[in-house]
């Protein structure tokens, strides 16, 4: 599968730099492309409504020949993304050099792929049991829960922003359920999650801001 590069960056600001918290340092690739991170109170889902084209992607020598599409989520530890979104293209109307590719093979492995047709990088990414990326769809509100807009604060709309802007969204909506209570009045503890979305033209990104204090 091709992951466009302004995808991994939408979601990179939601992973923490904390190391006693290694495991949320991470970016989870979903079968569908999606990709999903969290560092415990921002969660960021990004998603390509148009994906482009595995078959289009130029062929890079250290790739095995014989790995498929994934079928199972890949994790990304947030350094070696960062390392792959500089390797891609960054001038050029050829929009295939603009994605890192992600394939899988039969040994349990996966790699992933970027380059700008002068200096290719491969990276083979092995499972660690230790790593483990939460389920985050525990934490997703139900769809079709009636809603409210509301405003959060500075911290969580930093990360929010750095998200919209990677990939040049120029508003964001808020949305909260309207049976959500505070716990207490004097410390203003919201006990829901707060659900953002924004998009441009090739990328959408579903967002959830857990409990916090206002």
């Amino acid at each position: 599968m091709l992951i466009r590069r302004e995808t991994l960056q939408a979601v990179r600001p939601a992973t923490t730099t904390d190391d006693t918290r290694y495991f949320l340092a991470g970016i989870q690739i979903l079968p569908s492309g999606a990709c999903v991170a969290t560092d415990g109170h921002v969660l960021i889902k990004a998603s390509e409504p148009y994906p482009l084209e595995n078959a289009d992607f130029p062929t890079v020598p250290g790739m095995p020949a014989d790995t498929t599409e994934p079928s199972a989520p890949i994790l990304i530890a947030s350094d070696v993304a960062e390392k792959l979104i500089k390797a891609t293209a960054k001038r050029t109307p050829i929009e295939v050099l603009k994605t890192i590719q992600v394939m899988t093979n039969g040994d349990g492995s996966s790699y992933a792929v970027a380059t700008d047709l002068a200096v290719p990088i491969v990276v083979k990414l092995t499972p660690d049991p230790v790593r483990t990326f939460p389920t985050f769809e525990r934490v997703i509100p139900d769809s079709d829960r009636p809603t409210v807009t509301i405003v959060l604060g500075v911290p969580v709309l930093e990360t929010l922003i750095k998200s919209a802007k990677a990939i040049g969204a120029t508003s964001i909506r808020f949305t909260l359920p309207t049976e959500a209570k505070c716990q207490s009045k004097a410390q203003g503890v919201i006990n829901t999650a707060i659900t953002a979305t924004y998009k441009s033209a090739d990328v959408e990104v579903f967002a959830v801001a857990m409990p916090m204090v206002i």
